[in-house]
């Protein structure tokens, strides 16, 4: 990958397959806390929407509010609180932990290799 020659359509290509990666890691997390019912049902429901997995649009605090019938503010609060407890749940777990990094650690190579041959261009 030295010679990583990346024109602008790749770098969008590219930049689309990492946040597809991503998105796939953050809804393999949710489906195994709500599985291992680490967070609710309505938690999970809000983390869904907030993060554009329903309709693949990210919703407002406002307008999850008005489809789950409370406050921004709860919406936003709920959301906090769902997270602190997959990552403190999850975090734990070694293995998953393990997928994290190195998910996360490819990712981070290949926006490295972008941005270095944005960089020479």
């Amino acid at each position: 990958m030295k010679n990583l020659k990346v024109s602008d359509s790749d770098t969008i290509a590219t930049t689309d397959s990492i946040r597809k990666m991503k998105e796939q890691l953050f809804k393999k997390v949710l489906r195994m806390a709500k599985v291992s019912k680490v967070i609710t049902e309505r938690e999970g429901r809000i983390l869904w929407l907030r993060f554009g997995f329903q309709k693949g649009a990210f919703w407002t605090y406002k307008d999850i509010g008005k489809e789950e019938r409370i406050s921004s503010e709860r919406v936003r609060k709920l959301i906090n609180n769902a997270l602190e407890k997959i990552e403190s749940v999850f975090w734990e777990n070694h293995l998953l932990k393990e997928q994290i990094i190195k998910a996360e650690n490819e990712i981070n190579h290949l926006v490295g290799l972008i941005k270095n041959e944005k960089h020479k261009s």
